[in-house]
């Protein structure tokens, strides 16, 4: 009779522990025609790599470009922002998230729908082309960030700088930098 007592005192509630401490099990829940929709996205992912892996032919960088896509639009659908917008809500998706998931898939299939453009004038990009680039690369630091925690693209954003303002760092540090062409 003490031992029960003692373990409904001690039982705890693992999701919850979950949710507070490891970002990875911090999702959403979505219900009803949302949840369908997230579903076929992730299985027409799915069946676009059987499809390329197996038997369909695509150049890598497109097939990259769709994969980068579906994946930037399943996080942005699936992961919260923020812990405080997880708390309030945990099904519904806020509208912002939404921009982003679509954002996101427009940035990415530009490589797709432009390829034969960008081929041509491989190293000579357009205003255009570095516009959608730097996009892809803070959708994929903000989708990093979402699932595994803001380390990975602090560093990521430091080496990118330094990679830019080389040319003005002491000592050893110093290079002769990049540009945003680059």
């Amino acid at each position: 009779m003490v031992e029960d007592v003692k373990n409904e005192n001690i039982e705890i509630d693992v999701q919850k522990l979950m949710e507070e401490y490891d970002t990875e099990s911090r999702i959403r829940r979505p219900l009803g025609l949302v949840a369908i929709i997230i579903s076929i996205i992730a299985i027409s992912m799915s069946a676009f790599h059987f499809y390329t892996g197996g038997f369909g032919l695509l150049l890598g960088l497109k097939q990259r470009a769709i994969h980068l896509a579906f994946a930037l639009c399943l996080i942005f659908l699936i992961y919260p922002g923020s812990k405080k917008s997880f708390k309030k809500n945990k099904t519904k998706i806020p509208l912002y998230d939404i921009f982003f998931a679509i954002l996101a898939t427009a940035v990415c299939l530009y490589v797709v729908v432009f390829f034969k453009e960008i081929a041509i004038r491989i190293g000579l990009p357009s205003t255009l082309d570095l516009l959608v680039g730097a996009l892809t690369i803070i959708l994929v630091l903000e989708g990093t960030r979402r699932v595994i925690g803001s380390a990975l693209p602090i560093v990521v954003t430091v080496f990118l700088l330094y990679s830019y303002f080389g040319q003005i760092m002491p000592g050893f540090f110093a290079h002769r930098g990049y540009s945003v062409e680059r």
